[in-house]
C-alpha cells in the first residue's frame, strides 16, 4: 500500500484546521468574557478621569429639586400601589 502526500493539499488542510481552532477559541473566548464587568469597569474609569468636582457641583446646583422630588415620589407610589394590585 502507497500513501501519497500532496505537499500543497497538506498544507492546506493544516492552514484549515489552525484557522477553524483559532475560530473556536475565539468563539469560546466571546462567550466567556464578562461584558457586564467589563463595562462597569469602562464607565468607572470614564467617571473617574472626566466628571470633576466641580461638575458635579454644578449639576447638583442647576436640579430642580422640588421637581425630582415630585417625581420620585410619584415612582414609588405607582411601584407600590403596582404591587398591592399583584
Amino acid at each position: 500500500m502507497v500513501i501519497e502526500i500532496n505537499e500543497e493539499e497538506l498544507q492546506e488542510w493544516a492552514v484549515n484546521q489552525i484557522k477553524k481552532r483559532m475560530g473556536d477559541r475565539i468563539n469560546t473566548l466571546m462567550r466567556e468574557w464578562d461584558w457586564e464587568r467589563y463595562m462597569r469597569g469602562a464607565v468607572d474609569k470614564v467617571v473617574r478621569e472626566k466628571v470633576t468636582d466641580e461638575a458635579i457641583q454644578t449639576v447638583i446646583g442647576n436640579v430642580d429639586k422640588d421637581s425630582l422630588i415630585k417625581t420620585i415620589s410619584e415612582t414609588i407610589a405607582i411601584e407600590v400601589a403596582e404591587s398591592l394590585q399583584n
